[in-house]
């Protein structure tokens, strides 16, 4: 059986570097994959029909999975738009903003003090590196942010 798990990881790993495009269009089974010496040498020629037809199934679920998070567009990484829920004073750190869409969000470095505005617009984008950053409508500071909620 630990052959078989690690057979199964082997191409699992192989599986997942594969091209989004080929992949989806393709499941080559692993009886074909291999010539004779690889198939003998992993051990694959002890598996049943009916375990290499299993192994075959698993494998093509998986990749068809890996497939679909690959060519899946990534909406954690889409901006936030939307307003702050009452009024805007400004921050510091450790402030958290509940927006018009129900996102909390709380700063986590600097601080900046406004006149209080009431709703105000904002638009919450991804670093270019890492971390969100908050923009407040006629505001030229940024806050960097995290998500509660």
């Amino acid at each position: 059986m630990s052959l078989y798990r690690s057979l199964a990881a082997l191409v699992l790993a192989v599986l997942a570097t594969a091209l989004p495009a080929r992949a989806q269009s393709t499941y080559v089974p692993v009886e074909t994959r291999f010539n004779a010496e690889q198939f003998q040498a992993a051990g694959l020629h002890r598996l049943s029909p009916e375990e290499l037809a299993t192994l075959n199934r698993l494998l093509r679920d998986d990749q068809a999975a890996v497939v679909r998070r690959a060519t899946a567009p990534d909406r954690e990484q889409e901006p936030v738009r939307s307003s702050i829920a009452g009024e805007f004073r400004g921050w510091s750190r450790g402030t958290v903003f509940t927006l018009a869409n129900g996102d909390s969000w709380q700063v986590t470095e600097g601080s900046y003090s406004v006149r209080p505005v009431s709703n105000p617009s904002v638009t919450i984008r991804p670093g270019v590196i890492s971390g969100w950053y908050m923009e407040v409508d006629g505001h030229p500071v940024k806050a960097k942010v995290r998500r509660l909620k």
